[in-house]
């Protein structure tokens, strides 16, 4: 297929999300978590007893806080120098560590942001596949609202964002492939397999 570079009127309407339309819902969809938010322990260290798994991570960080160490974790084990192949989740760790050290709420808001995005993520591929606004608001919302994996226990923890960040650029890439399918061209399919990788590296 040629890439002809744009669609039809009726079309782009219905694929796309407007980046108002995602300013307007993002705060939107924030607010529809807040139930979720109350168990997060904002004000608690990041110890060996209440978080070990991102206390190991974070002193992995802190013993080698070079890019060069970074970058390595995207061809080697990640920075507690174990087996566990997800380089994007630790580069977030490592971006963060340089900004705010220990300080556990921080990490925690960066992960109900990730949780957000990926419940707007959801909102744009139900408005690929050619749901309405409407209905497609209303899967978000579902996301954000209603008690799940995501809400309950990976919010609480930092070092779970790996499920949040695969979630979201998978997502990103399905809607990528549905437009690819329906439309062609080699935008769509760069498009496609610059979110598969990020998805893979998470």
């Amino acid at each position: 297929m040629t890439d002809t570079g744009t669609a039809t009127p009726q079309r782009q309407k219905r694929l796309t999300l407007t980046w108002r339309q995602a300013i307007i819902l993002l705060p939107l969809l924030l607010v529809l978590g807040i139930p979720h938010y109350q168990r997060i322990p904002f004000s608690q260290p990041i110890t060996r007893r209440s978080d070990l798994d991102a206390f190991m991570h974070l002193r992995g960080v802190q013993a080698d806080p070079s890019l060069r160490a970074a970058l390595s974790w995207f061809v080697g084990d990640g920075p507690q120098r174990v087996h566990g192949f997800r380089p994007l989740r630790d580069l977030t760790l490592w971006v963060e560590y340089r900004l705010w050290g220990y300080t556990r709420w921080a990490y925690q808001i960066m992960n109900i942001l990730y949780f957000a995005a990926t419940a707007l993520a959801l909102i744009w591929l139900c408005r690929v596949i050619g749901m309405p606004m409407i209905p497609a608001c209303y899967a978000g919302a579902l996301m954000m609202f209603l008690p799940s994996r995501a809400s309950v226990v990976v919010l609480e923890q930092i070092t779970t964002r790996c499920d949040l960040l695969g979630a979201l650029f998978g997502i990103l890439a399905f809607g990528w492939l549905l437009r690819y399918l329906e439309c062609g061209g080699r935008r769509r399919a760069a498009g496609f397999m610059v979110w598969s990788l990020l998805a893979y590296l998470s």
